[in-house]
């Protein structure tokens, strides 16, 4: 029940705060149930911070749990400690089918990921926190979550290559 993913190429889920409209989210099931499966039919998606947390099982705020699309095997929970904030540097590791070499971005989470994602894992964390304190950008099938926000000045190369990898489909 819900609104449906519109048919693309790719999907990008940008940031923001789910938290806040985690029944909302969960409740559309169409939407969740539409990622899941442009995800397996290896449709390019790319998540950030909060679309990371959309990508997941599901979101834990408290005592209350809703789901979310499930294509990341871990459960985003809140924190009320911060678990990142910083101007990100990261190298993109051979698992990154959208970008190569060094990254900058931002980060600013108060979640954290349970169980951590077995990978892999686009980027290489040099400075920031991402998922584990090392690592950001789990990879699965060709969808991305990560809790970088990057920006495209920093990345002139960013909406080239997410054309460039969506017409692969």
């Amino acid at each position: 029940v819900g609104e449906s993913l519109p048919e693309a190429d790719a999907y990008y889920i940008g940031g923001g705060y789910p938290e806040v409209y985690m029944d909302d989210i969960s409740e559309n099931g169409d939407f969740l149930d539409g990622l899941r499966q442009a995800s397996e039919e290896e449709k390019l998606i790319y998540g950030e911070c909060g679309g990371l947390m959309t990508l997941c099982r599901s979101i834990r705020n408290g005592e209350r749990e809703r789901r979310m699309s499930g294509i990341v095997p871990s459960d985003a929970e809140l924190t009320s400690d911060r678990q990142g904030l910083a101007y990100v540097e990261a190298e993109c590791t051979p698992s990154n089918f959208l970008f190569k070499g060094r990254i900058r971005a931002h980060e600013f989470h108060y979640s954290r990921l349970r169980p951590l994602p077995p990978g892999p894992y686009a980027y290489k964390v040099l400075r920031g926190t991402g998922i584990d304190g090392f690592s950001d950008g789990v990879v699965v099938n060709r969808t991305v979550g990560t809790y970088m926000h990057q920006h495209a000045l920093a990345n002139k190369n960013w909406g080239a290559s997410m054309v460039r990898e969506a017409g692969r489909n």
